[in-house]
């Protein structure tokens, strides 16, 4: 029955394709002089991130599960000798890429293995691009600064009416 149904929606779906008018219109090309000039006298202040040689902290993502995945898809619980077995393979493969990262004139601030397989650095943008070809990089990240909010969490456990006093709260 659910063969036959999944058949119909699909045949549906597809006839709705061919009615006029259903699917969106193309949109029309844009207008290459809809910039204006910049007026005269005005400063610039800043060079776009890409363009940047300023160095920002990024994440280097490797090749190779962390130990708490391989912990996860074994059949049991690993022994401190093998975390530290797969800490240490996973160090060894760190280090070519660590090298490179120095030559591109970054700075290795952390390597990460339980959790996350990974190099913080500090580097220019530019310049990490070309870490993506380095054998054993999957990506590079951009850190995201954030910062702890407790905003919606004292609400959310009534902290205001207790410190009210209201006389449902005794202690």
């Amino acid at each position: 029955m659910r063969s036959v149904a999944r058949t119909l929606t699909a045949v549906v779906a597809a006839g709705l394709l061919l009615i006029p008018g259903v699917l969106p219109a193309q949109a029309a090309p844009a207008d290459p002089h809809r910039f204006t000039p910049a007026p005269d006298g005005l400063e610039v202040t800043g060079t776009p991130l890409g363009l940047s040689d300023k160095p920002e902290t990024l994440v280097v993502q490797l090749s190779g599960d962390p130990i708490t995945v391989t912990e996860s898809e074994s059949a049991a619980p690993l022994t401190d000798t093998q975390k530290d077995t797969q800490r240490t393979r996973l160090r060894a493969a760190q280090a070519p890429v660590a090298s490179s990262i120095k030559a591109a004139g970054g700075t290795v601030v952390a390597t990460y293995q339980n959790a996350y397989n990974g190099i913080k650095v500090r580097m220019s943008p530019r310049k990490a691009a070309a870490l993506s070809d380095v054998p054993g990089v999957v990506a590079v990240h951009r850190m995201t600064p954030v910062s702890l909010d407790n905003t919606h969490g004292v609400p959310l456990i009534c902290a205001p009416d207790v410190c009210d006093g209201l006389n449902v709260f005794h202690g």
